[in-house]
C-alpha cells in the first residue's frame, strides 16, 4: 500500500478527531458492518500512536487537535505494532479514550502501565493485548472480539496480559472468543502466564462481563481479582485442556457471580472451575450449568464466603450437571444451598463435598420440575458429605439417586437447625448421621433410607422426632427398623465382583435412647417404651451367644428389660400359681405337716390353703401365717408319701480304708428344697417386678 493510500485514511481520521466525531471507515466506503471478509483500510500504528500523544502533524504541518471524545475509529486495519506502554498523558492525568471497534488488529497492543480514559476494542479481530499495571477511568470493552485470521496477518489465536489492571467502569466482553497459541512462548511458564485472559489482581469497579456466547479455549485467570459489581459468565464457554477453565481465587466480588445458562445457551467449562478463598457478596449462581473435569474437581468454592444462595441447580431447559467434584470445603453461605435436579459424578468418589461449612439457609437436594426440563432427580455418584457443617435451616432430601462404592452420605458431626427431611429416595451405598445434631428428624424411616445397607447413627443428637408417618403406638415398629441398620453384625461391600468383609458390627444404646426421648418430648410414651425395649433385644444380639437364651428368657420374656409394666405383673401372677400349683401337690403328696416343737409326733397340716402359702412364702416382709403353721415333713397316713421315694445323688465310693456312704435325698427332702429355691426365686421376681412398675429402669437419653 502506498504512502497516499496511508496519507489520505489518515485525514480522514485526522478530520474526524478535530471534530469529535468517530473515524467509521465503513460509512465512508459505503462497506456494511458485518462485511468481515472485505479488506479494510489501513492506518499506521505509529500514526495512531502519534494521535494519542498529540504528536500527529498533517502533511502542511499542522497538529491535530485531540478532543474530549478522544480517537474512535471503526472499521479500520492496524498496520504494525501499537506501543502506548507508560504513556499517562500530561501530569499523569492519562490519555483521551481509545475505541478500534470492527477493526483488524494482527500486531500486539501494548499499553502497559498506560492510562487512558475508556478503551474498546468491540468486535475487532486481534492476536494480543498487552495491558500489565492498565488503567482504565471508564469502561473496557472487547465485546464480540476474535482472534485475528491468517488472511489478516493472524495465526488464529488472541489472549491478554492485563495483570493489575484497574478498570474505572465495566469490562465487557460478551460473545468474544480466546485461543492460545500452541505452544506458548517460551517465557510463558505459570499457569497464569499461560492464560488466554490474565487477569490476575485485576480491579474492576462496575462489573465483569463475559458472557452471552463468550468461548475461551484456554484459561482464564483472575486470581486475586477485585470486582466491584458481578462476575457475570452466564452462556459463557470455559475449556482447557491443561484442566484450568476459570480461575477466580482469592478474589473479591461486590456482587453476585454468575454462571448460569441463559436464553442463548447454558454455562459450560472443561476443566477446573475454582472460587477458593474467594469472598462474593450476592450468590453463586450456576443454575443449568455444566462442570466437566476428567482429572479432579470440576467446581471448587472451598472456604469462600458468599453473602447469598449457591444454585447448583437446573433451570427450565437445562440440568445442573458436574463431572467431577463439587466442593465446598469450610464456605460460609449466607443463604441457601439448592441442588434440586443436579446431577454430580465423580470418577474418584467424591461427588458433593461441604465438609466444615456454615449454611445460613437451606440445604435441597430434591426433584427439580419445570414445564421444559420436566422431573429431575438430585443424583450422586460418589460421596455426598456434610461432615462437620451448620446448616441454619433445613436439610431436604427427597426422590434422590445416591450411589457410592460404600459411604453415599456422610452427615457427621453436622448441625442441622431445622428438619432433616428424607423421603422417596434410592441409596446405593452407605449413610452415616455420625456425632449429627438434628432440631426435628422429619423423615419416612422406610422411604427416606431406601437401599442403604447401613445407617450409622452412633452419638447422634435429636432435639423433635416427627409422627407424620404412622400413628400413635406403631411408629416405634418403623423407627425400631430404621435404628437396627445401625447395628449391623457385618458390613460388606462389592469389590470387582467379590464381596468383602468391610468391618465387623457393634452396638450402641445412644441411638436409640435418643429417639425414645425424643418420642417423650413428643408425648408418645408408648412409642418410647417399645423402642427402650427394642433397644435391649437389639443389644442382646451381640452378647455371648450362651447369654442370650438366659437374657431372653429372664430380661425379656418375663419383665420387657424392666421396661414392661404388664410383663412384670404378668410374671409375678404367673410364679405365684406355679407356686400355688407345687404347694398344693405337695400336700395331696402327704409332706406337709403343720409347724410345733421338736419332740411332738407329726400331725397334719390344719386350714392349709395352697394359694395363700405359695404367696406367703413368695413375699417375705409379710406374714400371711401360712408358712409359720405349715411345714414340709412326712404327714401321718400320707396317701402318697407313706413308702417315700429316695433319691440318690451321690453313690457310694470306697477308696483304700475311706468309705463314703451314698448321698440321698427322700421326697420330702426335696419338697423342702423345692421351698427353699421358690423363696428365692420368688423374692428375686418380686423385688425386679416392683423396680420396673416403679420405673428405676428407665434410662435417661444420652
Amino acid at each position: 500500500m502506498s504512502d497516499g493510500d496511508f496519507e489520505d485514511n489518515h485525514a480522514f481520521v485526522r478530520k474526524a478527531v478535530a471534530a469529535g466525531e468517530g473515524a467509521d471507515f465503513f460509512a465512508r466506503d459505503g462497506i456494511p458492518a458485518d462485511a468481515a471478509h472485505m479488506p479494510k483500510p489501513r492506518i499506521k500504528a505509529s500514526f495512531l500512536r502519534g494521535l494519542m500523544l498529540g504528536l500527529d502533524r498533517d502533511k502542511d504541518g499542522m497538529e491535530t487537535k485531540l478532543l474530549l471524545p478522544g480517537v474512535r475509529i471503526k472499521g479500520a486495519f492496524l498496520d504494525g505494532a501499537l506501543d502506548l506502554s507508560d504513556c499517562t498523558g500530561a501530569g499523569g492525568a492519562g490519555l483521551a479514550a481509545l475505541a478500534l471497534d470492527f477493526c483488524d488488529l494482527p500486531s500486539r497492543i501494548d499499553l502497559s502501565g498506560a492510562r487512558v480514559a475508556r478503551l474498546s476494542l468491540r468486535d475487532s479481530r486481534f492476536r494480543e493485548l498487552w495491558g500489565v499495571g492498565l488503567k482504565v477511568d471508564g469502561d473496557f470493552d472487547f465485546t464480540r472480539a476474535a482472534p485475528a485470521a491468517a488472511a489478516i496477518g493472524g495465526d488464529g489465536t488472541v489472549y491478554m496480559r492485563m495483570r493489575a489492571a484497574r478498570i474505572g467502569g465495566d469490562v465487557y466482553g460478551r460473545g468474544s472468543e480466546f485461543n492460545p497459541p500452541s505452544p506458548w512462548p517460551a517465557a510463558f511458564t505459570t499457569p497464569g502466564d499461560q492464560s488466554v485472559l490474565y487477569f490476575q489482581a485485576l480491579q474492576v469497579e462496575g462489573n465483569l462481563l463475559l458472557d452471552n456466547g463468550f468461548l475461551a479455549q484456554g484459561t482464564v485467570w483472575l486470581l486475586g481479582a477485585r470486582i466491584g459489581g458481578t462476575l457475570s459468565c452466564g452462556g459463557g464457554r470455559f475449556f482447557d485442556k491443561n484442566d484450568r477453565a476459570l480461575i477466580v481465587e482469592n478474589a473479591e466480588i461486590g456482587g453476585s457471580a454468575y454462571l448460569r445458562a441463559e436464553n442463548h445457551g447454558r454455562f459450560e467449562a472443561k476443566g477446573l472451575v475454582s472460587f477458593l478463598s474467594t469472598k462474593i457478596g450476592g450468590a453463586l449462581d450456576c443454575i443449568g450449568a455444566r462442570f466437566a473435569n476428567e482429572n479432579g474437581d470440576a467446581l471448587v468454592a472451598a472456604y469462600a464466603n458468599i453473602g447469598g444462595n449457591v444454585d447448583l441447580h437446573a433451570s427450565e431447559n437445562h440440568h445442573f450437571e458436574a463431572t467431577g467434584q463439587v466442593s465446598l470445603l469450610g464456605t460460609r453461605v449466607g443463604g441457601t444451598l439448592n441442588c434440586q435436579g443436579a446431577r454430580i459424578v465423580d470418577a474418584s468418589g467424591w461427588a458433593l463435598t461441604v465438609v466444615n461449612a456454615d449454611i445460613g439457609g437451606d440445604v435441597l437436594m430434591r426433584t427439580s420440575e419445570s414445564e421444559a426440563g420436566g422431573k429431575q432427580h438430585f443424583e450422586a455418584e460418589g460421596v455426598v458429605t456434610f461432615n462437620g457443617t451448620k446448616i441454619g435451616r433445613n436439610l431436604e432430601l427427597t426422590n434422590a439417586v445416591l450411589k457410592s462404592s460404600y459411604w453415599a452420605l456422610v452427615l457427621d458431626t453436622a448441625r442441622v437447625e431445622g428438619q432433616l427431611l428424607a423421603k422417596d429416595n434410592t441409596i446405593d451405598g452407605a449413610v452415616s448421621l455420625q456425632g449429627a445434631r438434628i432440631g426435628r428428624l422429619a423423615d419416612d424411616p422406610d422411604t427416606g433410607w431406601k437401599g442403604a445397607h447401613e445407617i450409622d447413627l452412633n452419638e447422634i443428637s435429636l432435639d423433635l422426632i416427627g409422627v407424620a408417618n404412622g400413628t400413635a403406638g406403631s411408629l416405634w415398629r418403623t423407627r425400631a427398623a430404621w435404628l437396627r441398620r445401625t447395628s449391623v453384625k457385618e458390613v460388606s461391600t462389592n469389590h470387582g465382583g467379590r464381596k468383602l468383609r468391610v468391618r465387623a458390627g457393634r452396638f450402641s444404646n445412644q441411638p436409640w435412647r435418643q429417639v425414645a426421648a425424643a418420642f417423650d418430648r413428643a408425648g408418645l410414651h408408648r412409642d418410647s417404651r417399645r423402642i427402650r425395649r427394642e433397644e435391649q433385644r437389639e443389644g442382646n444380639r451381640f452378647r455371648a451367644t450362651w447369654q442370650q437364651p438366659f437374657v431372653w428368657l429372664f430380661a425379656e420374656q418375663m419383665f420387657g428389660y424392666g421396661l414392661s409394666v404388664t410383663r412384670a405383673a404378668i410374671t409375678v401372677v404367673a410364679v405365684w400359681l406355679i407356686g400355688a400349683l407345687g404347694a398344693q401337690a405337695m400336700h395331696a403328696r402327704g409332706a406337709m405337716v403343720a409347724a410345733q416343737p421338736p419332740g411332738l409326733a407329726e400331725a397334719a397340716c390344719e386350714n392349709f390353703q395352697a394359694p395363700l402359702y405359695a404367696l406367703d412364702v413368695m413375699i417375705p416382709f409379710i406374714d400371711l401365717r401360712q408358712e409359720s403353721t405349715c411345714e414340709p415333713g412326712l404327714a401321718p397316713n400320707a396317701p402318697a408319701a407313706a413308702k417315700p421315694v429316695s433319691l440318690t445323688l451321690l453313690p457310694a465310693v470306697t477308696l483304700g480304708p475311706m468309705h463314703t456312704p451314698a448321698l440321698s435325698l427322700d421326697e420330702v427332702g426335696l419338697w423342702s428344697w423345692a421351698k427353699v429355691l421358690y423363696a428365692i426365686f420368688g423374692a428375686a421376681v418380686l423385688g425386679f417386678a416392683i423396680l420396673t412398675w416403679s420405673g428405676v429402669f428407665r434410662p435417661k437419653a444420652d
